[in-house]
């Protein structure tokens, strides 16, 4: 648990000295409850949508959106006899689910209502006849009993069964997440609300109070003593609290969701809706932050947030699609749904459009900016009166009004902007009927430009984490109604000022509308991107519907391809100085950086490419006007099939698809396609459907592109059904004047549909100042996601390689690499196991936690197992795993290190069930690792291997699970002898110089001496740069910053002030994250009780902004 930070005491005591320290918060744990909020994803392990009540077990070949599954249990099933405990329907959840290749989830219910049964506690709790006490149940009469949930004994009984559920489940991997079990169906409300009296009457007799307040205060104490009992128990896994439900006061929600999600508890919503009431509750509404939705809004980002939902809420797919949104709309992890909503119970048949929005969904779930595959907003507004059954119509009542936002922002405030909200629902009356919207889910509420009120545009504004200045290269995708012969367009904020972005498809810098009376999308590929906030009205982009016509919106989508960090002169981080300026002077010898700094330069636009194929079949037009070529063989300078192989027509109907002559014809068993381009930054659309095999297994196959396989043993039977479309979408550079995507058959014959090349963006290309070089670009596989299937929002990029650039200088400025000694360090961990000597006589050392100054893991499990492992002569090293870790540790000496990461699956008999990166360094070098794809099954030895450069003494090694747990076998760091990253200038030729992306900075000689700092800058599509600054010591004096933690100013008994807390902002001091607590008792040992009585917990740390040099710390 964090530890309670009552005051912070930092004096400033500045030494002359050119020593540095580092004020980091650290997350520990304590014995009041209170845990770290994490900060990103990691703590929501394989997100995504579950099968709620997955009693049926649905098979992923029909259904593969689904991500697990997830079914409830009574606590009298599982323990009938007290310490006697009955696993087996868990087990077999477990084991059902693992067996499909899904997750799997529960939650333990305790009491299930007056019409499902009721009591689930066992009888030995409460019934006398059994040995129970009486006092634990509420007797309502007629033989019917309810749990008296605070009762001590219940509650001794309960926490002995969660601690042996935990004790059971908590480290198996099959499972991903717990909901936890308090009141009426393990949710926070006792009872039927018929029942309510009997559960107050029971309160009155044992404390004595009779308000509905105080009812209220007895059911949250309760609801937090269940929440702690399960929170102490299950450490590994991420719980959730069933909250939505409330005893006699809606302000319950705030109470028990604030106080189990400082215990890092999920929260979890089982009644999603497309449209609600009573979900945001104002400041006006006197109970501000007690809505159903505002704790997932409150808490979103910090720790898991799941919904849930059946045809209850989601009548159609209509209302599915917008529910879906909602919940994105807050940042949801998981996604709990009834399977009622997968299959038609009637027909026994999958619900195709509801699938649709699932694999949707999972593209969203429990993603941060930082790996988002785009951000969007769905244009909406509350509808009202608003419908929750057939005929049962309520008036609105504290509704969510606006958008639903996925991180890109509809501004209705800038001039010129106010849009207007239609239905095509006549029994709404706000927003505004309108008959003329044709039938369809986009249509269910929409928004139009109002050119007769002078607002013709709208406007839009993405998310500064996401994208915030800087060279960018986008796709927008804009989904319009085609109503009219109007036209339209799309304004941008680029590096050159506004301009106006041209649609593909089109030489027009215009959308052309032709009455279709359809829902289309408009697709913009934009490389030139600034969007700093920088047009009127302080936004990135602007539809404007040019004087001819309003234009109806549905949604816009933003989909980053590449981006360079904003230009100018840099500053070093951390301090007003000292300034980092480029420099092209000689420097000393123990200088770390290379005299001539690259700087980014755009190469020529690689033109307007944009070339689409119909693989197999005729010239085609789709329906968002994009032309498809007929098929053509590969001749030098234009593009085409290379080996003829064969072709193959279907008339059959496609799935998830309005384009369905681009997925019924084929051509299969080409070895490649070829497209001659400029070279530049291309993005590769790739369509398939299987129109030919039936099952699964009968056809498999690779694909590579510029020699890489990016997608390995593709199985479209298995991955969404047959006749059903698939898109796949890869954005990187091209260096050799050819885009060549090749096929390699595993299984029958490889095969493509249709394939679309488009050029998005100019290459950077580091350049020494006054010398132009010459550039080298490599694709590097760093998938960061499984594609998905169509229709998505936008097409988005699913991977994104990261290029590497060589810069060649001219005779006149050439860097050559000075050799240092490297640091002699070695070490090879056997993860999750003991020491081992292998067949060359190495030592692996045994598995150790890490500590300050040594090497070991941080987090996780582990796992071993005694069987065979393919591609080793070394088993013993590959047998046993850490997983579920956060990471590795390792005090080294600064320098350059080989890492090598082992790797065999021992768990997962399936590719895509695990699924993860890893970071070194804080920067991800392997990404979407499917160790089973990898090593081509289970058992099966593969190793990965990169170089390093370490500047901060301590190399980090972080495991980022994207599906499942990562996990790691074995590895090695070695350091590199003789790349010391000293550079000095040579006027003579020499051959071509790498730029070192990383300089490591030499010990400091004496307290006198000048220092040069780096600082390293990545960008996605650019080399990395290295920034050189002139450090001088600063001179001799003193800073004082004393804080009270959580509380107000104060001087304390010796005249000494104490500031009130505040937070962190960029040059100056204060806290990141957490939350306050205070106390008014008195305070044993000190005369300052004040500085004692307040405190901040969950708390990331603080920081302070401070000239460089030493400093006392006082907690």
């Amino acid at each position: 648990m964090t530890r309670r930070v009552f005051a912070l005491l930092l004096i400033l005591i500045l030494v002359l000295t050119t020593m540095a320290t580092a004020l980091a918060g650290p997350h520990s744990t304590a014995a009041t409850g209170e845990q770290p909020i994490p900060d990103n994803n990691t703590y929501a392990p394989a997100p995504g949508v579950y099968i709620a009540r997955d009693w049926r077990n649905l098979p992923t070949s029909q259904y593969p959106q689904a991500v697990g599954g997830q079914n409830s249990f009574a606590w009298a099933d599982l323990e009938p006899v007290e310490g006697q405990y009955n696993w087996t329907p868990i087990d077999n959840l477990l084991a059902a689910e693992a067996a499909q290749g899904k997750k799997a989830a529960f939650s333990i219910s305790t009491y299930n209502g007056r019409i499902q049964g009721g009591m689930a506690t066992p009888q030995w709790v409460w019934n006398p006849w059994y040995g129970g006490d009486a006092h634990a149940a509420i007797d309502a009469g007629n033989g019917w009993y309810i749990p008296r949930y605070w009762d001590g004994h219940f509650l001794d009984k309960y926490g002995n069964f969660v601690r042996a559920l935990a004790a059971r489940y908590d480290n198996d991997p099959r499972l991903t997440w717990v909901q936890i079990g308090t009141g009426l169906y393990g949710e926070t409300q006792p009872v039927d609300d018929q029942d309510d009296q009997f559960v107050k009457d029971a309160m009155t007799t044992d404390f004595g109070v009779s308000a509905d307040w105080q009812y209220a205060d007895q059911w949250i104490a309760t609801v937090n003593a269940m929440t702690d009992i399960y929170a102490d128990a299950f450490t590994h896994k991420p719980l959730f609290l069933m909250f939505a439900p409330t005893f006699t006061r809606a302000c319950e929600r705030l109470a028990v969701t604030d106080y189990a999600a400082g215990r890092g508890v999920g929260l979890f919503h089982a009644g999603l809706r497309p449209d609600a009431n009573g979900v945001i509750f104002p400041a006006s509404s006197g109970q501000l932050g007690c809505g159903q939705y505002d704790p997932m809004v409150t808490w979103r980002g910090r720790v898991p947030l799941a919904f849930e939902a059946d045809p209850h809420q989601f009548r159609n797919p209509t209302d599915t699609y917008w529910g879906i949104l909602s919940a994105l709309d807050k940042h949801a992890d998981y996604l709990n749904l009834d399977y009622r909503l997968f299959r038609d119970e009637a027909t026994g048949n999958p619900i195709g459009e509801n699938l649709a929005t699932f694999q949707f969904a999972n593209r969203y779930l429990g993603r941060t900016l930082a790996d988002t595959p785009s951000v969007w907003v769905a244009l909406r507004e509350h509808r009202q009166p608003l419908q929750i059954e057939p005929g049962n119509f309520q008036d609105t009542w504290y509704p969510q009004w606006g958008n639903y936002s996925f991180w890109l922002y509809q501004d209705d405030g800038v001039p010129g902007g106010r849009t207007v909200a239609e239905t095509n629902d006549s029994t709404v009356v706000t927003p505004t009927y309108n008959a003329a919207l044709p039938a369809t889910k986009e249509s269910w509420v929409t928004r139009r430009t109002d050119e007769a009120s002078g607002n013709p545009s709208m406007a839009f504004r993405i998310d500064p984490g996401y994208i915030n200045g800087g060279v960018n290269a986008v796709t927008v995708t804009v989904t319009y109604l085609d109503i009219g012969n109007d036209t339209w367009s799309l304004a941008y904020d680029s590096t050159g000022g506004e301009k106006v972005a041209t649609p593909q498809g089109s030489s027009n810098p215009w959308v052309q509308k032709t009455n279709t009376r359809t829902w289309k999308k408009a697709v913009f590929i934009i490389g030139d991107g600034r969007f700093a906030k920088s047009l009127a009205g302080g936004i990135d982009l602007r539809i404007d519907s040019r004087g001819d016509g309003n234009e109806w919106i549905h949604m816009v989508d933003v989909a980053r391809i590449s981006s360079q960090p904003p230009t100018g002169t840099p500053t070093m981080t951390g301090s007003p100085q000292p300034t980092a300026t480029p420099t092209s002077t000689q420097t000393p010898r123990n200088t770390p950086t290379p005299t001539h700094t690259p700087t980014l330069t755009p190469t020529p636009w690689p033109g307007q490419y944009d070339v689409g194929i119909n693989a197999g079949g005729p010239a085609y037009t789709d329906p968002d006007g994009r032309l498809w070529r007929a098929d053509q063989a590969y001749t030098p300078g234009g593009f085409g099939y290379v080996n003829f192989g064969g072709t193959y027509n279907t008339t059959h109907s496609i799935a998830n698809t309005d384009a369905d002559p681009l997925y019924q014809s084929e051509r299969w068993g080409m070895a490649s396609y070829r497209f001659d381009v400029p070279n530049g930054l291309y993005r590769i659309e790739l369509k398939l459907a299987e129109i030919y095999a039936w099952s699964a297994d009968q056809r498999v196959f690779d694909i590579k592109i510029e020699g890489q396989t990016l997608v390995y043993h593709l199985d479209l039977v298995k991955t969404v059904g047959a006749y059903t479309a698939y898109d796949l979408v890869f954005t990187g550079p091209i260096n050799d004047g050819q885009v060549t995507i090749e096929f390699t058959p595993i299984v029958g014959q490889a095969k493509i549909n249709a394939i679309r090349v488009t050029g998005v963006g100019a290459t950077p290309v580091a350049t020494v100042t006054g010398t132009p070089p010459t550039a080298t670009r490599t694709w590097t596989a760093t998938a960061t996601r499984t594609a998905t299937a169509t229709p998505p929002a936008s097409p988005v990029p699913t991977f994104t390689p990261t290029p590497t650039v060589t810069a060649t200088p001219s005779q006149t400025a050439t860097a050559t690499a000075t050799a240092i000694p490297a640091p002699a360090y070695l070490v090879r961990v056997n993860a999750g196991g003991g020491r081992y000597v292998d067949g060359a006589g190495q030592v692996w050392q045994a598995d150790q936690a890490y500590v300050a100054g040594g090497w070991g893991y941080v987090g996780g499990q582990t796992y071993q197992v005694s069987r065979a492992i393919a591609g080793t002569a070394d088993a013993p090293l590959y047998q046993s795993e850490r997983y579920n870790l956060t990471g590795y540790r390792f005090t080294v000496p600064n320098g350059r290190y080989q890492v090598t990461l082992k790797l065999a699956e021992l768990y997962y008999s399936c590719s895509g069930c695990r699924v993860f990166d890893v970071r070194l360094e804080g920067q991800t070098v392997f990404a979407g690792v499917d160790t089973f794809r990898l090593a081509g099954g289970r058992d099966t030895a593969v190793d990965l291997t990169t170089t390093v450069d370490v500047t901060d003494g301590v190399l980090t090694i972080d495991f980022i699970a994207g599906v499942g747990t990562a996990k790691i076998n074995a590895l090695a760091v070695v350091a590199i002898a003789g790349t010391g990253p000293t550079v000095t200038p040579s006027p003579t030729a020499s051959p071509t110089a790498t730029m070192t992306p990383t300089a490591t900075a030499t010990a400091i000689q004496s307290p006198t001496s000048t220092t040069t700092a780096t600082r390293t800058q990545t960008s996605v599509a650019g080399p990395t740069l290295t920034m050189t600054a002139t450090a001088t010591p600063p001179s001799v004096g003193s800073f004082v910053v004393r804080v009270n933690a959580g509380g107000g100013r104060y001087v304390d008994g010796a005249g000494q002030v104490w500031q009130a807390d505040q937070a962190y902002v960029a040059g100056g001091w204060g806290y990141v994250g957490g939350q306050t607590y205070q106390v008014s008792r008195a305070i044993a040992g000190t005369a300052d009780a004040p500085l004692y009585q307040s405190e901040r917990y969950n708390l990331t740390g603080y920081r302070f902004t401070v000239p460089n040099g030493r400093y006392q710390v006082t907690l």
